[in-house]
């Protein structure tokens, strides 16, 4: 079983507290709005990495990686990290929050594929856009969590049941599905944290 840890912190980290190399990446950042959103990220990535057997210096982390994950949303910034014990079993890591108002319809296209865009009627014309924003942050989760991500698009990642909140999911093209999502209801908004199985990895025991 895979298990990943999730913290969410609105407080920025105080200056004072960062370690050398969080102070100079903090200090390249510009503006001080961008450098408060980036102390609060750290602060919820130190909360999860408490306990992960995994360094404590945020520093030393670029994304994607393979075992930790960021996401925002205004002032709330989310942060997940596999349990130390699990890491093996892991590819990539990623999570997703989202908590504003969902993507407009026509953009679907953009992001989901066709057999994802048929499901979505079934959800009823009142449940659509919340149905597009979940779709949305699994979507991210799963970008996320592709440490081949660069230069692909959303589209590639499909899920097997889009109905499930909890479920699988592949990259086009390819019969064997090597991820792991779920997602959390948090109004006004959604939650994904989303795995990708390392190729040792054994899919049928990957569970949430």
């Amino acid at each position: 079983m895979i298990r990943i840890r999730l913290a969410a912190g609105r407080s920025p980290l105080p200056v004072a507290d960062l370690t050398p190399g969080e102070a100079r990446q903090e200090a390249a950042l510009p503006g001080e709005r961008r450098r408060r959103h980036w102390r609060t990220a750290r602060g919820a990535l130190r909360t999860v990495l408490a306990g992960t057997g995994l360094h404590p210096d945020t520093s030393r982390y670029a994304f994607p990686h393979r075992l930790v994950s960021l996401s925002y949303a205004g002032p709330l910034a989310v942060a997940a990290a596999v349990e130390g014990g699990d890491a093996a079993a892991v590819a990539g890591t990623g999570v997703d929050i989202e908590l504003g108002d969902p993507p407009p319809p026509q953009t679907a296209r953009f992001f989901l594929g066709e057999h994802e865009h048929r499901h979505l009627p079934a959800a009823g014309a009142a449940e659509r856009p919340k149905e597009l924003l979940r779709y949305w942050t699994v979507k991210e989760a799963l970008f996320k969590a592709d440490p081949a991500n660069a230069g692909t698009d959303l589209r590639r990642y499909l899920l097997d049941r889009p109905g499930q909140w909890r479920g699988a999911a592949r990259l086009a093209g390819d019969a064997r599905p090597r991820f792991r999502y779920a997602t959390f209801d948090v109004p006004p908004g959604f939650l994904s944290v989303a795995c990708m199985l390392s190729p040792n990895g054994v899919a049928e025991n990957a569970r949430e």
